[in-house]
């Protein structure tokens, strides 16, 4: 009997520290799990990442890309303007118009005299190219013009040599061609310039280039 009340005692004894063995293992469990749910918690701010990263995309992008591209389209339109308006101003002032009329007339105590245009550009000249002395009227607007200031202006005594005129387009000179010896002090009164030094005698034959002239 006192066996078996030893036996007993020492299996009552086994299972109490069984018992304390499975207690301290619950124990040593739990405190393991408690932890690693809290900084899982702590590590997972979602919410504070998104509320920047909006915030710093959304308004530099629209004030960067708008603004740069408003201010070159000004510059483009200025420089057409200014080119265009210059041009056009050149070509007017350096050519003259063509004459009004290619065979003025004019007339004189019941006499007419009609005239030719000669050539273009051009300074008359006689048969060996030489220049004919002349008397020049200043101020004459036209072509025509100058046909009827040779023969209607001048003394009466010059028209027997008289060989044609020369019409400045751009100075609006007038000049009267005579023959060599034709024109003396007397006769000169009536122009606003004479040249009497020329050679040149007879029919206008030839012709010598002269910018803006007409012979």
């Amino acid at each position: 009997d006192k066996d078996k009340k030893d036996k007993d005692k020492k299996d009552k004894d086994k299972k109490d520290k069984d018992k304390d063995k499975k207690d301290k293992d619950k124990k040593t469990k739990t405190p393991k799990e408690k932890p690693t749910k809290k900084p899982t918690n702590k590590n997972t701010p979602t919410k504070p990442t998104k509320s920047p990263t909006r915030a710093k995309t959304d308004k530099p992008t629209r004030s960067k890309t708008d603004k740069p591209t408003r201010k070159p389209t000004k510059d483009t339109r200025k420089p057409t303007r200014k080119p265009t308006r210059k041009p056009t101003k050149k070509p007017s002032s350096d050519r003259c118009g063509s004459v009004d009329k290619k065979k003025p007339k004019s007339k004189r105590s019941g006499e007419s005299y009609q005239f030719k245009l000669e050539k273009e550009d051009a300074k008359c000249t006689d048969k060996n190219k030489n220049t004919y002395q002349y008397g020049q009227f200043d101020k004459v607007k036209e072509f025509s013009d100058c046909a009827d200031k040779c023969v209607k202006d001048v003394s009466s005594s010059v028209l027997d040599n008289f060989r044609g005129y020369e019409w400045d387009c751009k100075s609006r000179e007038c000049r009267c061609l005579y023959d060599g010896g034709t024109l003396d002090s007397r006769s000169s009164d009536r122009y606003d310039r004479t040249d009497r030094n020329k050679d040149g005698n007879g029919p206008i034959k030839n012709t010598e280039k002269k910018k803006d002239r007409y012979c």
